[in-house]
């Protein structure tokens, strides 16, 4: 998956936007064209070069970062895909390969993943561009301040899955709870509690899918997948 320049292309052009609004996001090389290039069957694509704070970012500020992107974004008119992030879960988990390395929780993941669906569909939510990965380990530490990176998954959907993103592990591992909750205090917007569980579940399933293919190649990372299943299971008994 993932094998065009599509992914790279989109995360320029989203980040072009975000940094001519003023947002605090990492800029695409300006010095060279920042791609995506493609040499011998690798994409890749380059970017400023930021430097370090020299510490931790502050949380609370990384979540005030992430509310003023969403705010510049109101007005992006680039192509992007609606719940496009769901969508290649479905590509995923239909997948037989999958199946077969899933065994009954591949059923688990679908019932999960068509009843958030169906759900969140009936919320009605207003949908804009996001992150479509915001957790922390996507923000520069910056002289500048905190700077949202990696928007490859950027799609057209409600600001609510950026913010489930930013949740999700802390409540799957039990990690980092305290700068989790200090980002959202720095977003600072009203939270339905029982959307932003809806859209966690959501990601879960999605990080469960995606781990799969990534423990392919790094079977050190099947906990990761195994923790996930266990929280999902938790949730249909």
């Amino acid at each position: 998956m993932r094998r065009s320049e599509a992914w790279l292309a989109r995360e320029v052009a989203v980040c072009r936007h975000l940094v001519a609004a003023g947002a605090p996001a990492l800029s695409p090389s300006r010095d060279i064209d920042p791609g995506p290039h493609t040499r011998d069957g690798l994409v890749l694509s380059f970017w400023e070069f930021v430097g370090t704070a020299g510490a931790l970012f502050d949380a609370h500020a990384a979540g005030q970062a992430l509310r003023r992107c969403h705010t510049s974004l109101e007005d992006y008119i680039g192509e992007l895909a609606t719940w496009g992030v769901l969508d290649e879960v479905e590509a995923i988990l239909r997948a037989s390969s999958t199946a077969d390395e899933l065994g009954s929780d591949a059923d688990v993941l679908w019932r999960i993943h068509e009843r958030v669906r169906r759900d969140v569909a009936g919320l009605g939510l207003p949908l804009q561009p996001v992150h479509g990965d915001a957790h922390l380990f996507n923000v520069f530490s910056s002289p500048r301040g905190p700077l949202w990176a990696d928007w490859e998954d950027a799609f057209r959907g409600p600001i609510e899955w950026d913010l489930a993103c930013l949740v999700a592990s802390s409540r799957v591992f039990g990690t980092d709870a305290e700068r989790v909750a200090a980002a959202l205090a720095g977003y600072g917007a009203e939270i339905d509690e029982s959307v932003l569980e809806l859209l966690v579940e959501a990601r879960v399933v999605q990080a469960a899918a995606w781990s799969v293919i990534v423990s392919r190649e790094h079977p050190q990372r099947r906990d990761r997948l195994e923790a996930r299943l266990r929280w999902l299971r938790a949730r249909t008994s």
